[in-house]
C-alpha cells in the first residue's frame, strides 16, 4: 500500500513538474511563425504607414517575420470580424484607429465593444487637418464658408474611411454651418489625397501628419485642436474661425493603436508580455525604428496598454455622444 502510495505521489510531481516546464517551454518559444497584422484600412492611410514601420522593424525584436494584411471596408468591420475569427494565440494583431473603432460600434449594435480587445498601444496620436486644393484660391476658412454659401453643391470633399475623424468632423462642420458639399465616399485616406493631389476633389481631411503628403498642392483650413500644430504652422484651429459663426466643434484626431484578442491575454499571459515589451522595445530603443518614423513624419509614441486603454475609452466617451453624417 506504501508503495502505491509512493508511485501515485511520484506520479504527480513528475505530472507537474512536466506540465509546468511544457508552459515555460511554450512561452519561451513564442513567437515561433509569422505574425500578421491586419489593417482595417487601405494602403498608403496612416493606420497602414504605422503598421508598415513596425513589419519592417519588429523582426529585429522577436525573430520571425510580420506580414501586413490590409482589409478594409464597412467602416472597419471586415477587418475586425476577421481578426477576431482568427486563433487568440498571438499571432494575429490588429491596426485601426479611435474614433473608427468606436463609430464601428454604433453603426453595428450587439457587434463588439472596447472589451473585446487587449489594446498594445497607440502609436500615433494625429489631429484632424481640413485642406483645400490650392487652386480653390481660398486662403481660409471664412474664404471657403463664404464660396460654398454662394455656389451650393459645386464643391466636393474626399472623405476617408467612413469611421475616421477625418470624414466625420468635416461632414458634422459642413451640417452645422448648412452648407451643401458633394461627399466622394474613398477606402481610406491614402485614396482620398490622392483624389486631392489629382484635383479630382476640391476638399480632403485627415491626420495632419498624413496631410503632409498633399502639402505641396493644399492648403490647410483649419485643424480641430484647440492650438496650432508644428506639421502645419499656418493652420488655424477650426474653433477661431468658427467663433464668428457661433458655431463650435469637438477637437479631434486619429489614435492609432495595436490591439489583440482578450483571450490573447487572459489565455497567454506569458506571450502578452513578450509581445508588449517587444513593441516598447521597439519604439523606445530601435535606433532604425526611430529614425524611419521620423523621416517619414510617422508617429513612434510609447503609451503602454493601460494608458492606452485609458485614452481609447477616454474617445469613446466623447464620440458616443456624436451624431454620425449619413
Amino acid at each position: 500500500m506504501l508503495n502505491y502510495r509512493t508511485f501515485i505521489t511520484s506520479f504527480l510531481v513528475l505530472f507537474l513538474f512536466c506540465f509546468i516546464n511544457g508552459a515555460q517551454e511554450v512561452s519561451a518559444g513564442y513567437p515561433e511563425k509569422e505574425i500578421r497584422i491586419i489593417t482595417s484600412t487601405g494602403p498608403g492611410g496612416g493606420v497602414d504607414r504605422m503598421a508598415r514601420s513596425v513589419q519592417r522593424f519588429l523582426p529585429d525584436i522577436l525573430g520571425v517575420s510580420v506580414l501586413v494584411e490590409n482589409r478594409k471596408g464597412a467602416g472597419g468591420k471586415i477587418g475586425f470580424k476577421y481578426v477576431m475569427k482568427q486563433p487568440p494565440d498571438g499571432y494575429t494583431i490588429w491596426a485601426y484607429h479611435q474614433p473608427g473603432f468606436t463609430n464601428m460600434i454604433k453603426k453595428n449594435p450587439g457587434l463588439a465593444n472596447l472589451d473585446d480587445l487587449a489594446f498594445i498601444n497607440i502609436n500615433w496620436i494625429d489631429p484632424t487637418l481640413l485642406a483645400a486644393h490650392k487652386d480653390m484660391g481660398w486662403k481660409s476658412l471664412d474664404d471657403f464658408i463664404k464660396d460654398a454659401k454662394k455656389n451650393p453643391g459645386k464643391y466636393s470633399f474626399a472623405a476617408p474611411g467612413a469611421s475616421s475623424a477625418g470624414a466625420i468632423m468635416p461632414q458634422m462642420l459642413f451640417n452645422k454651418l448648412g452648407l451643401d458639399i458633394r461627399i466622394v465616399a474613398y477606402g481610406g485616406g491614402g485614396s482620398a489625397r490622392a483624389s486631392l493631389m489629382g484635383h479630382h476633389t476640391d476638399m480632403t481631411a485627415g491626420g495632419a501628419a498624413g496631410m503632409l503628403a498633399v502639402e505641396k498642392v493644399a492648403v490647410p483650413l483649419g485643424v480641430f485642436s484647440d492650438k496650432r500644430i508644428a506639421s502645419w504652422p499656418d493652420a488655424v484651429p477650426i474653433n477661431e474661425s468658427l467663433a464668428k459663426y457661433n458655431i463650435r466643434m469637438p477637437n479631434a484626431g486619429s489614435y492609432r493603436f495595436f490591439a489583440v484578442h482578450r483571450k490573447f491575454k487572459e489565455t497567454y499571459p506569458d506571450r502578452w508580455k513578450i509581445l508588449v515589451d517587444g513593441f516598447k522595445k521597439l519604439i523606445l530603443e530601435h535606433k532604425g525604428f526611430q529614425e524611419f518614423c521620423d523621416k517619414g513624419a510617422i508617429g513612434r509614441d510609447w503609451f503602454g496598454p493601460e494608458k492606452t486603454l485609458e485614452i481609447v475609452k477616454e474617445v469613446d466617451e466623447a464620440f458616443l455622444k456624436i451624431k454620425l453624417p449619413k
